[in-house]
């Protein structure tokens, strides 16, 4: 199951899955919550794992 937001919209653009209107609203402030670290990283060509 997945769901895949858009950003900086937070617009939903890919759902395979039956997810409740309550979840989708966790899902998106999660996402919201934490897009500034999705910049950041993206901004420093991403997280380096050994």
């Amino acid at each position: 199951m997945t769901v895949v937001f858009e950003l900086p919209s937070y617009e939903i653009v890919e759902q395979d899955g039956h997810y409740s209107d309550e979840e989708i609203q966790e899902f998106r402030e999660t996402v919201e919550k934490g897009a500034h670290l999705f910049f950041k990283y993206a901004r420093q060509g991403g997280l380096k794992f050994a």
